[in-house]
């Protein structure tokens, strides 16, 4: 069928089977760049399971996306960590706040907002519609459909706790941990950092919607790139053979926040002086661009 605007017997191009990965070349400066790490978790690093509860309890994505995870952190992110650190390249630590404050390079730019963030009870009145009590029930009942109660109480009981960013990867200083959005934010501008690589877990989850995350970013004016090769989504049983979940959601950060680089690119970039070019993938919704 063809459409009313469309002259008959006429084909287009516009169509999915001809939305491809494409390249543009990019040059950006050390000085404005900061490599971010979102979630680098240390669980499944160490030969037993972190507490009496075991590995299901420890393993909150699977103990295959833990596997999976801890491979990228140290053949893929540690090396562009090292590279960061002896090129001059900024590093930020964006874990979750309760690990993020266990390392005294937070302490060190800690305000006391940060120590003390404002509370947002109070500031607006809950909506009318839909009841707040309709909502909560069903909200609830579907979180222990995913995790029971007990699994949550006692992961963030006695998992958590034990948790910190993984031995090789932690901060050293002159790097910067932060807890928010806002913290992140101030540090950048301080520094004058508009460009952002993120690598981390997991790609359909934190790294683009937690504060500070590539979402976060986008919306304060920072270009957020993904270093695709040094993160991985929470799969399933009909998507871990083809990665389907982590290649969807790098393509969606391509579309909807920006590019995505491979990690030996971007140590190759690094090394090649303070200003230097960069492939940067993007996947175009349109006709084919002609060779």
């Amino acid at each position: 069928m063809t459409s009313s605007n469309q002259p008959q017997g006429e084909a287009t191009l516009h169509n999915e089977a001809n939305f491809r990965h494409h390249t543009t070349s990019l040059t950006f400066s050390r000085k404005e760049i900061a490599l971010v790490l979102v979630d680098l978790w240390d669980t499944g690093f160490g030969p037993e399971p972190l507490t009496h509860l075991g590995w299901e309890a420890e393993y909150n994505l699977g103990k295959s996306f833990c596997d999976r995870a801890a491979e990228i952190e140290l053949t893929r992110i540690l090396p562009l960590l090292e590279s960061c650190r002896k090129n001059g390249v900024a590093v930020v630590h964006c874990p979750s706040a309760d690990i993020a404050v266990k390392h005294p390079q937070w302490e060190t730019h800690a305000t006391d907002e940060d120590r003390n963030p404002p509370s947002s009870q109070g500031e607006s009145a809950p909506p009318s519609w839909p009841p707040t009590e309709w909502t909560s029930r069903w909200r609830d009942a579907h979180t222990n459909l995913i995790h029971t109660q007990k699994w949550i109480t006692d992961y963030y009981a006695h998992i958590r706790p034990n948790q910190n960013i993984p031995e090789p990867l932690r901060p050293v200083d002159g790097d910067l941990v932060v807890t928010t959005g806002n913290m992140m934010h101030r540090l950048l501008r301080e520094r004058e950092i508009k460009v952002l690589f993120y690598c981390g877990f997991a790609t359909n989850l934190c790294l683009i919607f937690k504060p500070g995350a590539i979402q976060d970013m986008y919306d304060r004016g920072y270009m957020p790139l993904v270093v695709r090769d040094a993160t991985t989504g929470s799969e399933n049983a009909e998507t871990i053979q083809e990665m389907r979940i982590t290649n969807a959601f790098i393509d969606q950060i391509e579309i909807l926040w920006s590019y995505s680089v491979t990690s030996s690119d971007l140590i190759e970039a690094f090394e090649s002086g303070e200003t230097f070019e960069l492939l940067c993938r993007y996947l175009r919704m349109n006709k084919p661009m002609e060779q």
